[in-house]
Order: C-alpha cells, then sequence, then structure tokens
C-alpha cells in the first residue's frame, strides 16, 4: 500500500476497519503498518 498517496479519510478508514475486523488486524501488524495507521489517525483528531 502506499500511504502516502492516500487520503486522510482513507487512513482513518483502515484504522477504523482493523479496529473491527480481527483479521485484517492481523495483516496490518504482519506487515507492520498498524502502528503507522494509528498514528495518523491520532493526528486526525
Amino acid at each position: 500500500m502506499l500511504f502516502a498517496q492516500m487520503s486522510k479519510y482513507e487512513l482513518q478508514l483502515l484504522y477504523c476497519q482493523s479496529l473491527i475486523d480481527d483479521d485484517f488486524h492481523k495483516c496490518l501488524v504482519q506487515a507492520k503498518v498498524d502502528m503507522l495507521l494509528e498514528n495518523e489517525f491520532v493526528c486526525i483528531i
């Protein structure tokens, strides 16, 4: 995924999806991007 090309809203959607979908969250953890999305989400709030 190219997070740099995604809007803040798209990053927020991915983060929210990871909160409700365990399998999706596991994939993000394996790809080591879960913390990146969490940091982007915190920046939005």
